[in-house]
């Protein structure tokens, strides 16, 4: 009997250590999409989206960034922001800079590193420094360009 009580406890011991703690994170809720840098052109006189009025369109945008071949950019549903994608660059350094009708109106420098967790693993932007345009910073990553 003494036996049969000693392997209870063993195996009630076994299930308590290996039962889950409130920890536990649910990987179900946790957004894995890794942030990118959002962009709007607005006049610097009318304070107008550029992109809204049909100013400038979308050929007349390049971005270019070190290190990266034809960066993933695209644009909101209702083609007013512009978002520069980090998924693909590599961990380190990124000199960006952003033209509109081969004017360049923005500079920056950017640091990308690995980020690692329970769930999901992302590129995450360590450091963002302009370098170079007038800009106003709207939110974490997100700037409004002035054009004249």
């Amino acid at each position: 009997m003494e036996r049969l009580t000693n392997l209870f406890l063993v195996f009630t011991s076994l299930f308590l250590i290996s039962c889950g703690s409130e920890d536990d994170v649910d990987c179900s809720t946790v957004d894995c999409i890794s942030p990118g840098i959002q962009l709007e052109f607005i006049d610097k006189e009318s304070n107008e989206n550029l992109l809204k009025n049909g100013t400038i369109d979308a050929e007349d945008i390049k971005i270019e960034v070190s290190n990266i071949i034809g960066p993933n950019v695209g644009f909101n549903s209702n083609g007013e922001q512009l978002y520069v994608f980090i998924d693909n660059w590599q961990d380190g350094n990124h000199d960006m800079s952003v033209q509109v009708n081969s004017d360049i109106v923005l500079e920056m420098s950017v640091d990308t590193e690995t980020k690692r967790s329970e769930c999901c693993s992302g590129k995450i932007i360590s450091d963002l420094q302009i370098t170079l345009g007038e800009f106003e910073e709207i939110d974490d990553y997100y700037f409004a360009i002035l054009i004249d």
